[in-house]
């Protein structure tokens, strides 16, 4: 065999899961630039010039998918912009712009954590990304910026801009606040830390105020209002329409909650969530001689969080769930991490049946018979009870 198929066997054994990541990004893109403009974008973008005109689009049927529900922040000053350009260049230039956004995040909290196999992270998301491209998610840039922003607190970097942006994606959409939340409690802990979390809580209410350029308070406060009585109703009527863990339940074994209780529920996981991690954080973290002790802290956290947004979200979207990045990469970054191989083993097993069941079970790309148990929150799940597992196991040995 010449030099020449030794390089590139070598390339790709180094390069694999991203070489299957890319291909697959510009199979999707390919496809956003041969199909009719997505209902997402031009609920979104329509929704911005609703806002510009002074007009509320809440509540209003502007597109066929359904009710515009966010921040008026989020449609005025990132989808507004696109809706300038000519439709099909701006869906393009969007999406394109928000592939790159979560590559370059990943990479950079992949070289925070220094993972050795950042190439199973690529591969796992593959699936992801090809429906959330072709959706046109917001969740693609939102899931950049977070690993992008987070990175940067690992290193203790440019903390006002990481504050800026992580208020700015968490009033887009709330996805984010669970793992932000125990980012700030570890930051709080370890560090004692309290200005980067006042900094984010102002930035929070800072993107907030922004549409005040175009309403009064009293408008603003108004909009609000009617977002909220608009969504709520939806809320209710629609958990089992969506892939969170009670639609899993539901469809899977029969096990139907009622809509109205399964805020209490969340909210009773929340709380179990936030002492196991503050117990973590006082017995275990605090006390590691380890240098990495706020990398695996933080990075928990990440992970933890992202889990609950995907779970326990009525509204949870199949081809949202490009949301799973942190959590793929705080599993793979605890198995580099474990000293005993029987357990190492064990982790990469799950982590392998979860990547089956969130690639083959049912997608955009491949539609299975499947899709009627709605397994993916079944998959999901499995990977925070992992973590859970590597993080009790550590504080036991302490």
């Amino acid at each position: 065999m010449g030099p020449g198929p030794v390089k590139l066997k070598s390339f790709f054994r180094r390069y694999f899961g991203l070489m299957v990541f890319v291909l697959a990004s510009l199979i999707a893109l390919h496809r956003i630039g041969g199909e009719p403009v997505s209902q997402h974008y031009f609920l979104f973008t329509e929704a911005g010039k609703y806002f510009w005109r002074h007009q509320s689009p809440y509540g209003v049927p502007i597109s066929p998918i359904g009710l515009y529900f966010y921040s008026p922040a989020c449609a005025m000053f990132f989808f507004y912009p696109f809706s300038l350009l000519p439709t099909m260049p701006g869906e393009f230039i969007y999406v394109l712009l928000s592939w790159a956004v979560f590559v370059y995040g990943s990479f950079a909290f992949i070289k925070e954590l220094k993972l050795r196999n950042s190439q199973w992270y690529w591969l796992f998301i593959t699936a992801q990304i090809l429906g959330a491209i072709w959706a046109t998610k917001i969740e693609i840039v939102m899931t950049g910026l977070l690993l992008l922003c987070v990175s940067w607190i690992l290193r203790k970097k440019w903390p006002f801009f990481s504050a800026l942006l992580l208020g700015m994606i968490a009033c887009w959409k709330f996805q984010p606040l669970p793992a932000l939340g125990l980012v700030c409690l570890a930051l709080f802990t370890l560090r004692r830390d309290y200005l980067w979390p006042l900094g984010f809580a102002a930035s929070l209410i800072f993107w907030f105020a922004t549409p005040l350029v175009q309403y009064s308070f009293s408008e603003l406060r108004a909009l609000h209002q009617v977002q909220s009585s608009s969504l709520q109703p939806f809320l209710r009527g629609a958990v089992f329409d969506f892939d969170n863990i009670y639609s899993f339940f539901n469809a899977s074994f029969g096990l139907r909650v009622a809509p109205e209780k399964t805020g209490l529920i969340s909210a009773a996981v929340v709380i179990l969530l936030t002492g196991f991690f503050s117990l973590a954080l006082r017995r275990f973290y605090s006390t590691m001689k380890n240098p990495a002790r706020e990398t695996r802290a933080i990075t928990l956290a990440l992970g933890l969080g992202s889990s609950f947004t995907l779970l326990f979200n009525p509204i949870s979207q199949n081809n949202a769930y490009i949301q799973i990045a942190p959590l793929i990469l705080a599993g793979i970054y605890e198995i580099e991490n474990l000293a005993d191989k029987q357990v190492k083993k064990i982790g990469i097993a799950v982590m392998a049946f979860a990547w089956l069941i969130l690639t083959f079970s049912y997608n955009d790309l491949t539609q299975s018979w499947l899709r009627p148990l709605t397994l993916k929150p079944g998959a999901v799940a499995l990977l925070p009870i992992l973590l859970l597992v590597f993080a009790t196991r550590d504080f036991q040995k302490k």
